[in-house]
């Protein structure tokens, strides 16, 4: 009789990290790309010129930079691509020269503004995410200007295929935030971080499924198919060097 061995089955696991709600350069699911962009000089001098919009999505900023195609910012000086001899002030949308243009020297961009601090995570075509450990993470010294909401949400022919918001909680300031959390743990600041980070696990969250959009509502165990996580206003945290959240997922076909 012919042996049989079990084949073991690796699980595919992702993380999703989302926008980092004191940085408005790094909202980059609802950013509006544009392209070629005129920059007009500020003044004669001709060494910084002004886009027509701010908040330019600086992809540097983004913690899961890797996952986010396009959105790159690109400069061009006649419409020659240039990479270096200048700076970028992507919340105001400038770009400065180290060295002065001319007054017949065109300046042209191309990228992403942020428009909405919106983030959705949701599963791909054939695939369901079981999420497995959900945390957030601010700096200790954030000021809280506006109520940070959580959704689950479901989008199927049982709702019209129009979002239908399953579970909602928002969180009005830290105080919101830790009566949620499960265990905080605080790290000392390191490298580039100069304030202490309040880790908070939100493992409530946790074995929860998330299917693709549209999939069948009979499904079993399915209660929502996008999970999102913004500010109610749009409006960023400030003193604050950090404050995102975290969802680690495995990958499983339906």
């Amino acid at each position: 009789m012919k042996e049989v061995v079990p084949v073991k089955r690796f699980a595919i696991q992702k993380r999703f990290v989302s926008h980092d709600f004191c940085d408005k350069c790094t909202w980059w699911q609802r950013s509006v790309d544009f392209e070629d962009v005129e920059a007009t000089p500020t003044d004669t001098s001709y060494t910084t010129y002004q886009l027509p919009y701010e908040y330019i999505i600086d992809k540097k900023r983004i913690s899961d930079r890797n996952s986010v195609e396009g959105k790159d910012f690109v400069v061009k000086v006649n419409g020659t691509v240039v990479t270096e001899g200048y700076t970028v002030n992507y919340e105001a949308g400038q770009i400065t020269f180290d060295t002065a243009l001319s007054s017949t020297d065109t300046v042209t961009a191309s990228g992403a503004y942020a428009t909405s601090s919106l983030y959705e995570i949701t599963a791909r075509e054939g695939y369901r995410l079981i999420l497995t450990y959900v945390e957030s993470q601010f700096t200790l010294n954030l000021t809280v200007n506006d109520a940070l909401v959580f959704e689950l949400v479901l989008n199927n022919e049982s709702t019209g295929n129009e979002d239908k918001i399953i579970h909602r909680q928002v969180y009005y300031g830290a105080k919101d935030m830790l009566n949620q959390a499960n265990m905080p743990v605080v790290i000392e600041p390191f490298a580039e971080l100069t304030q202490k980070v309040i880790v908070l696990p939100w493992n409530y969250l946790t074995q929860y499924a998330i299917y693709p959009v549209g999939y069948p509502a009979d499904a079993q165990n399915m209660e929502f198919n996008k999970l999102r996580l913004y500010l109610e206003n749009d409006q960023p945290y400030t003193n604050c060097e950090i404050a995102t959240g975290t969802f680690y997922c495995i990958v499983e076909p339906i």
